[in-house]
């Protein structure tokens, strides 16, 4: 089995299943200053990653300690380092 079909697999049977119905929630902020996904334009990170009107937090080097992060800011950076 090749690495692509187990991906999509745990895709369709496992994560997709997870987020069906996530709403706004996913952008709760635990913390003032954390990093998410925001529109295009609002982030106060040094940098923002994305070509569309939403773009995550982001800086390089990253910034150390690490920023708390959310959980949609989370799951783009999962979607983000496999494509």
């Amino acid at each position: 089995m090749s690495t692509v079909w187990e991906l999509g697999r745990h895709w369709q049977k496992n994560l997709r299943l997870r987020l069906d119905g996530l709403a706004d929630e996913g952008f709760w902020e635990p913390v003032r200053g954390c990093w998410s996904i925001r529109p295009r334009g609002t982030s106060a990170a040094p940098m923002s990653e994305g070509s569309g009107e939403w773009t995550m937090d982001f800086a390089s080097p990253g910034p150390v300690p690490a920023p708390v992060t959310t959980i949609a800011w989370r799951l783009a950076h999962v979607t983000v380092s496999w494509n």
